[in-house]
């Protein structure tokens, strides 16, 4: 189970842009919970908030191939699409229009003609 005020404090030093306290404690909790999908995601988007996209992809990777949820695709979307990787970025963009929610960042990052 993942300590809920580890998590917040690694998101609070973030946000503080205290980032080495952050990474320390992300790397505490994926030890003590290497499966845990939320902490996953968060830990992803910690390293797509540094530009650290290639860490970010394979945190949200494994957070998305253990469960789905719109953050973590959408997530995806924006680390595929800011490593160039625009076939990626757009596949993800579109699943997470699947989801039925308003993603119209998509139309303001992606032109679908010319993927």
């Amino acid at each position: 189970m993942i300590n809920i005020e580890l998590l917040q404090e690694a998101i609070l030093c973030t946000k503080s842009k205290n980032y080495k306290k952050a990474e320390e404690i992300y790397s505490k909790l994926l030890e003590e919970n290497p499966n845990e999908s939320i902490l996953l995601s968060a830990a992803g988007l910690f390293h797509l908030s540094l530009n650290e996209y290639d860490k970010a992809i394979g945190m949200l990777k494994k957070s998305y191939d253990i469960k789905k949820t719109i953050g973590t695709v959408s997530a995806l979307g924006f680390a595929q699409y800011n490593s160039e990787n625009y076939a990626d970025a757009v596949k993800y963009f579109e699943e997470a229009l699947n989801y039925g929610e308003s993603f119209d960042i998509y139309e303001k990052l992606v032109d679908r003609k010319s993927v």
